[in-house]
């Protein structure tokens, strides 16, 4: 904080100042920029729906060196092996002596175009003393129900327009066009697996060999408001084992263990539950491989989006407007009843109104929805 405060007294009155809104060249700079500097600091989800935008790069600017600025060691995981990406310029910890090093780090990669994502306002000091020629982002964003404005927005080159309604997906694109890139394509994509994980992704394949599609089920979630209910879970989870004759499993971390017990104890039928065996680069190449995925607002949707699975996505209090997946509206189901309440940012609820609202017989119509588009397909290869 003391050196961005430092920073906007020093560059409010100096000579890069100057020279930035003037902007000499930028034109031609952003027709071929030699090196790209993108952020996005967040974890597994923030960093799925932003994989369009580093793709959008890449395809607009092939020749370019384009590096990632990044910090939650979950995004760092997804990012890692990405072939859209030459590096990552880590974040690691706070602190002047850390902020310095960054910054170093940021002036040895020089680069030529500096794009700030929506979920990292306030970043501009980092694009000025890391000497960045042209900087492009939101001069304010909505984060939660709060606007949060840009520090030294007047340094942008380019800015878009925040839309509220839009996904957090399509906001980071508009960042490609405002660089010029026309079209980028709204579909995230996660295929850069390693021999290891399609090795325990076969593992996991053959434990579950069986007759019947295979429907994978994932409760869990770091805040217990986003959790539908036990019993619930556990009557959908006995009505496709019984009446679709799926073969039915539960994935979650370690921690969620004890919640896919208590759900599994509650059900008829018999379940499997891989719940802390898979890393979470293990996890996509598993769910590439199943056939449906049934999950609350969490990690596992936005893989799922990313491999190309179908799902249903049950939402509560969060921003459904911002995290929705809708690239493919016939797989990508989302359930969301609202409540005059959400979205909130409560770890937990004793309301818990917006979940409760959910009920079994709308999460199995949207589920039959699923099932007889993947029987259709089934059957049209089958011809």
């Amino acid at each position: 904080m003391i050196l961005d405060s430092l920073l906007w007294v020093v560059f409010r009155f100096s000579r890069f100042r100057t020279y930035v809104l003037k902007r000499p060249g930028v034109k031609q700079l952003l027709r071929n920029p030699r090196r790209i500097l993108l952020t996005r600091l967040q974890n597994v989800g923030d960093m799925i729906v932003f994989l369009p935008t580093i793709r959008a790069f890449r395809r607009g600017y092939p020749e370019a060196e384009i590096r990632l600025l990044v910090k939650h060691p979950g995004g760092v995981e997804i990012v890692e092996g990405c072939p859209d990406l030459d590096g990552l310029i880590r974040v690691r910890g706070k602190g002047l002596k850390n902020k310095i090093r960054l910054i170093r780090e940021i002036r040895n990669f020089r680069p030529d175009l500096f794009v700030i994502s929506t979920q990292d306002y306030g970043r501009v000091p980092w694009g000025v003393m890391g000497g960045a020629k042209v900087l492009v982002g939101y001069e304010k964003v909505l984060l939660g129900s709060v606007w949060k404005r840009e520090k030294l927005p007047s340094l942008f080159y380019r800015s878009p327009s925040f839309d509220p309604e839009e996904t957090e997906l399509r906001r980071n694109l508009k960042l490609a066009e405002a660089c010029g890139i026309d079209d980028p394509d709204p579909v995230a994509r996660y295929d850069w697996f390693g021999a290891d994980d399609l090795r325990k992704a076969d593992r996991l394949l053959e434990e579950l060999a069986g007759p019947g599609p295979l429907v994978v089920m994932s409760p869990g979630t770091k805040r217990p408001s986003r959790r539908w209910m036990e019993d619930r879970f556990a009557e959908v989870a006995d009505t496709l084992v019984k009446d679709h004759r799926v073969r039915l499993c539960w994935i979650g971390s370690e921690e969620e263990k004890g919640l896919i017990e208590s759900i599994r104890a509650k059900m008829r039928q018999g379940s499997i539950s891989l719940a802390g065996q898979t890393t979470l680069r293990e996890l996509p190449a598993f769910l590439r491989r199943v056939d449906f995925l049934i999950t609350v607002d969490s990690g596992p949707m936005h893989i799922a989006a990313a491999v190309g699975l179908p799902f249903v996505a049950l939402f509560g209090p969060g921003e459904f407007a911002k995290w929705r997946h809708d690239s493919d509206p016939l797989r990508q189901r989302n359930i969301c009843v609202g409540a005059e309440c959400a979205p909130c940012y409560r770890y937990d609820c004793d309301d818990h109104r917006c979940m409760k609202g959910i009920t079994v017989s709308a999460v199995l119509h949207e589920v039959d929805t699923v099932l007889k588009l993947l029987k259709q397909n089934v059957a049209g290869e089958a011809r």
